[in-house]
């Protein structure tokens, strides 16, 4: 089986679709038969290995020459999967073109999760179906390596795509956004995609100074280390001669 590996990290500006974009023509260097499949609704990594005017007529809604072509007859209750539209870059390198309308698919696709869950076929298709494009079209082009560059989100397209691949690549920079990208690490049918980092151990803290503790009773401070033990508060009762501070109890109660 072809292996397929998606670069993925949730942190915008990481150098995920730089780095595939490099690693794309490094293989091919070695002998190596490269696919790139743009599953990024924005389309960075085609825009960067096609002019502008290529891309537009790719997305031209009469041919639709790009994974959205592929996968539109499906998502739009029309059809099935049809074979991609392969772009030939340079020799050993093909690409095929990502879409700024694959974020329709996005509601599709969380959908069909669900649907899967229940053990739907169409569920089961739409989930996979990025990784049937993508097979496909290694196969027309006899690759064998293929690339996924996806978005910096944990959508419904980028859980498909981590579906659709054997490995994945996190890209990471040194800065803080890269290294909180993989904390969430979304659970894609059994694949993490995350980097855990191990947890500083936890510093003891300190005692309480001694003037602070507690002493037999329960008291605090200097009470709880008296001589003669903790010193009581006397309180004077209240002289029965005082009217003003001794409530009135009734005719009964007067002497």
């Amino acid at each position: 089986m072809t292996p397929v590996v998606a670069f993925f990290n949730t942190a915008l500006g990481a150098g995920t679709t730089t780095l595939t974009y490099h690693v794309a023509w490094m293989p091919r260097e070695l002998g190596t038969r490269v696919l790139v499949v743009d599953l990024d609704p924005q389309a960075n990594l085609t825009t960067s290995f096609l002019a502008d005017d290529a891309v537009e007529s790719l997305w031209q809604p009469a041919a639709c020459q790009s994974v959205y072509g592929a996968l539109a007859p499906l998502f739009e209750g029309e059809g099935d999967i049809v074979d991609a539209h392969v772009v030939p870059i340079d020799a050993g390198l093909d690409l095929v073109a990502g879409d700024l309308r694959l974020a329709r698919a996005e509601q599709e696709l969380s959908t069909a999760w669900g649907d899967a869950l229940d053990e739907s076929v169409r569920g089961f298709r739409v989930t996979t179906a990025f990784a049937t494009v993508a097979r496909r079209a290694a196969e027309q082009v006899e690759a064998d390596l293929i690339l996924l560059d996806v978005g910096p989100n944990l959508g419904a397209i980028n859980r498909a795509a981590m579906v659709a691949s054997s490995h994945i690549v996190v890209p990471m920079a040194p800065d803080l956004y890269s290294l909180q990208g993989p904390e969430p690490r979304p659970d894609v049918g059994g694949v993490a995609t995350g980097l855990g980092r191990p947890q500083e151990p936890r510093t003891p803290t300190r005692p309480r100074p001694a003037r602070w503790r507690h002493g037999p009773d329960g008291l605090r401070g200097a009470a709880a280390r008296h001589p003669h033990g903790p010193r009581r508060r006397r309180v004077r009762p209240l002289a029965a001669t005082d009217p003003g501070r001794v409530p009135d109890l009734g005719p009964r109660h007067r002497r």
